[in-house]
């Protein structure tokens, strides 16, 4: 007579224990590491008014171990004027000085600048493209500069053919840029960071601060015009 065979409740328990551990090492990592790791680019730079006053306590603000020596002479210095750019850095990132203003720009864990999308502005300028979507793409290029220092991006045209455009930073001071125009079927093999198209996009140009392609101040767009 047939006889149905009854496994030992210890199999029985062991063999779920192992189902339900494979079942936890198979599940996605939780938010919370990603949200630890993401990196916050913001919009603007908080540029502040200085003073005598006020220089030492703004550069603390942003810098809280900022060297004595550099708190002294800037404090002795100050103002030096618009043609001089004084950066000061720091654990935590750089503050810059020009003139009566300053503004802050934070370190990533990797070491490299977090900038603000406008940093990007009259640098490589594709055109006409809606200020929202200019500035979705900024954010990513910010973000591939916080985490490597450069970042490599194609904007793609709509008949295929493609501005190249190179960014880097490595201080909270200099942005430098470059661009070349490739046509369809010679620049797809490039080793790119991200690629960009709009509809609207027509053409991309170039911008020289004082013949050259760097923007030594991030905030020159704000009061160069020409």
């Amino acid at each position: 007579m047939y006889k149905p065979m009854r496994l030992p409740k210890h199999n029985l328990s062991y063999s779920l224990r192992s189902l339900l551990l494979l079942v936890l090492c198979c599940l996605p990592l939780t938010d919370s590491r990603a949200e630890k790791n993401e990196i916050n680019i913001p919009s603007t730079f908080n540029e502040v008014e200085l003073s005598k006053k006020t220089v030492v306590s703004e550069i603390i603000k942003c810098l809280p171990s900022a060297p004595q020596d550099f708190l002294s002479r800037t404090t002795a210095d100050f103002p030096e004027g618009d043609g001089v750019i004084s950066t000061v850095s720091g654990p935590t990132g750089w503050f810059v000085i020009r003139g009566t203003r300053g503004y802050c720009v934070p370190k990533s864990t990797n070491g490299y600048p977090i900038l603000a999308t406008e940093a990007f502005q009259d640098t490589v300028n594709p055109s006409p493209v809606p200020t929202r979507v200019a500035e979705q793409w900024y954010k990513q290029i910010a973000t591939l500069i916080a985490q490597k220092g450069s970042a490599k991006v194609a904007y793609v045209f709509d008949n295929g053919n493609a501005a190249l455009a190179d960014y880097s930073s490595t201080k909270g001071s200099e942005l430098h840029y470059s661009l070349s125009f490739k046509k369809a079927g010679g620049w797809e093999t490039e080793k790119l960071d991200a690629k960009f198209s709009d509809k609207a996009m027509q053409s991309c140009s170039i911008r020289q601060y004082g013949g050259k392609f760097e923007k030594s101040y991030f905030l020159l767009h704000r009061y160069h015009k020409e």
